[in-house]
């Protein structure tokens, strides 16, 4: 879903899209004005209310007693004694001023809330029986989201509320959320997410490439995926970050290319980043690489949840339970450790800007590999002081 498409357009008159259109309504009763015409783009329909407005003044009622007044959305007055609905509305009308801009995911999460009782509630009056309660419907809704989803909807409701009251200047002690959090925790509501430690165990590389041809001949798919899934492995790197690199990003002559790093709690996410490339990585992508292409196509012309149901059905149609797409990037970060590489140059690679992080979730190592690898390096060492 596009990002602009998420925010409601409050400008009068409002641009609305029906059947494929994008219809725009103006009425001026005293100059004899009804039109609502329709148009192919946002764009055009922008540009035609700015120009109707600027010729014959603002939107105006037909009725006789409103013929010389504008319509003005009336802008009530939000306190903390306001529905949580006002300042969900409020926040997602001033989200594009707000300093780190939140995710399309983020902001549906947040559009989910409207259907929910809590959002009839006064923001004043939000504590731990009424999270809890909210948590509840929510564990029963369709799709039945764990409790470390239903951590995340807590920690954008607490987002929601912060920004909107630093916004308004309001006084609000939000330490009701982290207590309440604690409760929640405690009583299984919410909970942290697993341990990223799934990884390819032995024979499955070989069962999910199996799988991934059954798929093939079944849906007649044409496109050659298991290059993919080799360059989630050998990259490191998260789908949605590989799918979006061009070839103009790629310098295959200094062993590098430019990626947009998209999930990052902090200043820099969303920001163009330049990553080394194996030479394994660089090979696929000449590989994967056709003789005519355009310099400002992306490497894969599929979107990433394109991907991730491919994988989901090969995995599937190889027995294999428990595996997910993003599981390849713990795998290639594994063997990167398993390497000898220290986590510096690890995350040089995954464009982890805390390495904790890698520390923390990726420890899943095999011993065998580890101790292997460490004897050639040794011997490789040994050898070139035998040249010295």
């Amino acid at each position: 879903m596009n990002f602009n498409s998420l925010l409601q357009d409050n400008t009068r008159p409002v641009i609305r899209f029906k059947k494929g259109k994008y219809f725009c309504r103006y009425r001026n009763a005293n100059a004899n004005i009804d039109r609502a015409p329709r148009f192919d783009s946002h764009e055009q329909a922008e540009e035609w209310r700015a120009e109707m407005i600027e010729k014959h003044g603002p939107i105006q009622s037909k009725g006789p007693a409103y013929q010389k007044l504008s319509f003005r959305k009336r802008k009530p007055e939000i306190t903390l004694n306001s529905a949580l609905r006002d300042f969900i509305e409020f926040w997602l009308k001033h989200v594009k001023d707000i300093p780190l801009t939140p995710s399309s995911t983020t902001i549906g999460a947040v559009k989910h809330m409207l259907k929910y009782d809590i959002a009839r509630l006064p923001v004043r009056k939000i504590d731990y029986m009424s999270l809890k309660k909210y948590l509840q419907h929510r564990s029963i809704s369709p799709g039945k989201p764990s409790p470390s989803t239903l951590r995340i909807d807590i920690a954008v409701l607490k987002r929601v509320i912060s920004d909107s009251v630093a916004i308004l200047k309001l006084e609000f002690d939000t330490s009701v959320f982290d207590q309440a959090c604690i409760l929640l925790n405690k009583n299984g509501f919410i909970s942290q997410s697993n341990q990223k430690n799934r990884r390819l165990e032995e024979g499955e590389w070989e069962r999910l490439i199996q799988g991934l041809k059954e798929v093939r001949k079944s849906e007649y798919l044409q496109r050659d995926y298991a290059l993919l899934f080799k360059l989630l492995i050998s990259t490191g790197l998260r789908c949605s970050e590989l799918l979006s690199i061009k070839w103009s990003d790629i310098d295959f002559t200094a062993s590098r290319f430019d990626v947009v790093i998209l999930k990052q709690k902090c200043k820099f996410r969303g920001k163009v980043k330049t990553l080394p490339m194996l030479a394994e990585t660089k090979s696929l992508l000449l590989a994967l690489r056709p003789e005519i292409y355009s310099e400002e196509q992306t490497i894969y012309q599929i979107k990433p949840q394109t991907l991730q149901n491919v994988f989901t059905r090969a995995a599937t149609q190889a027995g294999i339970s428990g595996l997910s797409l993003h599981d390849l990037r713990t795998e290639a970060i594994s063997r990167m450790l398993e390497l000898g590489l220290p986590v510096p140059i690890v995350a040089c690679f995954t464009g982890h800007r805390d390495h904790s992080t890698i520390i923390r979730i990726y420890t899943n190592l095999h011993a065998q590999k580890i101790i292997t690898n460490i004897n050639l390096i040794s011997q490789i060492n040994r050898s070139h002081a035998g040249l010295l």
